[in-house]
């Protein structure tokens, strides 16, 4: 169930601050509060009531990634970022099972914050070093690690982007992929760096990651893709949710009546990188690239089709702003990227090898033009 935060604030304002200063205890309460309130609502039985997890969203203020401090572990945030990584989905232990292997006694313990609290003494025949953990009797959620890198418009000028570690579980796995652009609420974690897997020793230097509560695709006033996300746990756009539908009707009523102008082309090409005078040949065929076709299949079979986008190669003299009608084009593009041919290598523009700074294994990152995938990759000098 989402939780926009701004309401909440609305409603009680002490209750909004304790939600951000101690996530973890409040979400506790609100999740247990939202379970009773839909068995009361339904006149369901105790065995009958799924539990709801709470995901708040849209809170005050919004961090960069490189803001991020000590005096915010533990509290409840909001970044934003553009994601270049995801890990394959794996099992995470939730509550384990444990059963006496000498007089069958059984017990459970759930996963606190990554640790398991193993019960050393059988509770019925009081043996220590019984209690096995039963693997198929213990409950296990979707996990996924997902990285997560500041966006190039708020990236200091002669700096590297700063990346960090999101941890998603449930309903939010598998519900975002490599080039989208996305709010992120979640709790900020610090874990401690073990000096080797095989020993329990622990440095003094911890390790950070946000737990994830809730995304939110960052849409802003881009040109929207085809395939949205319908996923009920990731929220589109906060505006749309205030967004009647009358509203909406009206928006397509006026771009219905601005299609049936008979100066649409020469009102587009106006509208399209107005700081630059003339051009106008060139802004059309980057205006077609924008708009794109449709997509045609042969009629014989195995034989391939003409596909709905085009690529556009600006060729010109020094100083006749094509490097700006690129900025203009990657700022309206959903999912553009904007890179140069000075920083990039052929092999890097696709995808390539880098080593995993946690976990030291060597993974595939993705490149540009992967990033880019449904929207538009502007890649300036590209001679180079």
């Amino acid at each position: 169930m989402n939780l926009d935060c701004s309401f909440l604030k609305t409603f009680d304002v002490d209750l909004y601050t304790q939600l951000l200063n101690y996530p973890r205890e409040v979400l506790t309460i609100l999740d247990g509060a939202a379970t009773e309130a839909w068995r009361l609502y339904n006149e369901l039985d105790e065995t009958q009531t799924m539990p709801i997890q709470v995901r708040p969203f849209n809170i005050d203020t919004t961090k960069h990634i490189r803001d991020l401090n000590p005096t915010d572990i533990d509290k409840m945030i909001m970044i934003s970022g553009m994601i270049i990584r995801t890990s394959p989905i794996v099992p995470d232990l939730s509550v384990a099972f444990f059963k006496c292997h000498l007089c069958n006694y059984e017990d459970t313990s759930a996963v606190n914050q990554n640790f398991l609290k193993e019960p050393g003494v059988c509770g019925g025949c009081t043996a220590r070093g019984t209690m096995v953990c039963i693997h198929n009797r213990s409950t296990f959620v979707d996990k996924q690690y997902i990285k997560l890198q500041e966006t190039v418009d708020s990236i200091p000028e002669g700096e590297t982007p700063h990346t960090i570690t999101l941890r998603v579980h449930e309903n939010l796995v598998d519900t975002s992929k490599p080039g989208d652009k996305v709010y992120v609420t979640g709790i900020y974690r610090a874990q401690p760096f073990r000096v080797s897997k095989k020993t329990r020793t622990t440095l003094q230097i911890f390790k950070t990651y946000i737990d994830c509560l809730h995304f939110k695709k960052a849409t802003d006033k881009q040109l929207r893709t085809d395939s949205a996300d319908d996923n009920p746990f990731v929220t589109q756009d906060y505006e749309e949710l205030q967004i009647l539908e009358s509203e909406r009707e009206r928006r397509k009523e006026e771009v219905l009546e601005l299609s049936r102008c008979p100066d649409i082309y020469n009102k587009l090409v106006n509208s399209f990188a107005p700081s630059i005078w003339a051009l106008e040949d060139v802004k059309k065929g980057i205006l077609c690239q924008l708009f794109g076709g449709s997509n045609k299949q042969f009629t014989d079979k195995n034989t391939g089709r003409f596909r709905s986008e085009i690529n556009t190669l600006l060729v010109g003299d020094p100083g006749t702003s094509k490097s700006q009608l690129l900025q203009y084009v990657h700022k309206l593009s959903p999912r553009g990227i904007y890179t140069s041919g000075k920083g990039s290598s052929a092999v890097g523009l696709t995808a390539y090898v880098t080593k995993d700074p946690d976990t030291g294994e060597a993974v595939l990152e993705s490149g540009a033009l992967v990033l880019s995938d449904k929207g538009i990759c502007c890649i300036d000098e590209f001679d180079k």
